[in-house]
């Protein structure tokens, strides 16, 4: 992720609209992503860093307890949003063994 910049999930919406995707950590903005179907199906959906994000990446020496907020606004409906606690962990390259 922090290599990357970025990850890209799969999204399925049931009705055209736009979805929004937000990781805060500590309230601030880690990462985001906005995408806008103009059909029902599904699409890719890219939550790209911010330069908060990549720094507090960076600096992490352990998994980091994110809130990520989805916001789904279907045409003809009220917005919905949904928010959950996830922990995004730190995967450390093993040692190699010198012989």
């Amino acid at each position: 992720l922090l290599r990357a910049g970025h990850v890209t999930v799969r999204i399925a919406l049931p009705a055209p609209g736009t979805i929004a995707v937000r990781w805060t950590w500590r309230g601030l903005l880690i990462a985001a992503g906005r995408r806008s179907l103009r059909a029902p199906g599904s699409a890719p959906l890219a939550i790209a860093l911010t330069k908060a994000g990549r720094r507090i990446l960076a600096r992490a020496r352990r998994s980091l307890v994110l809130v990520t907020t989805g916001t789904a606004s279907l045409s003809g409906q009220a917005p919905v949003s949904v928010s959950r606690t996830v922990a995004l962990e730190r995967r450390v390259a093993p040692k190699r063994r010198r012989h």
